[in-house]
């Protein structure tokens, strides 16, 4: 089966290699590359993206879905915004640390913590950026902000 998925305007007529449109999808050369690199829990599906705008058609890219949170913040070294009281979901972190322990054998994975961004190991991002992945952009730990 395939999702279908309908823009109103597709970027400009290029597609960026992770996007949520309204579905979170990555381009197929990103899956390829963080699969090579060792992530494994990564759910994909087939998909075309039709920009209703243009007309065209993409099938460059796959719907995706990151499979399971990580509770992977160490609680003593991270700083919340004053007056946070959300622990889980969608925290205010002002500055993040993680707990190397947590993650376990997980290369990325979404943090329990604060859902709305995606941790990924070292090695991951080396390539990523080896394989000049455009429009990405990583933060270490401690510049985390959400």
């Amino acid at each position: 089966m395939q999702l279908t998925i309908y823009v109103g305007d597709a970027c400009n007529g290029r597609l960026p290699p992770f996007v949520d449109v309204p579905v979170p999808v990555m381009s197929k050369k990103m899956v390829e590359i963080l699969r090579s690199a060792g992530v494994q829990n990564l759910e994909t599906f087939p998909a075309v993206i039709h920009d209703q705008n243009t007309g065209t058609a993409y099938d460059s890219h796959i719907a995706y879905n990151i499979v399971g949170l990580v509770a992977a913040a160490d609680n003593k070294r991270t700083k919340r915004a004053k007056g946070s009281k959300r622990r889980m979901l969608d925290a205010d972190i002002d500055s993040l640390a993680i707990d190397e322990t947590k993650p376990g054998a997980l290369k990325l994975f979404r943090l329990a913590e604060s859902v709305n961004g995606i941790v990924v190991h070292r090695t991951i991002c080396e390539a990523l950026e080896k394989a000049a992945i455009a429009g990405l952009t990583f933060l270490p730990p401690d510049d985390w902000i959400g």
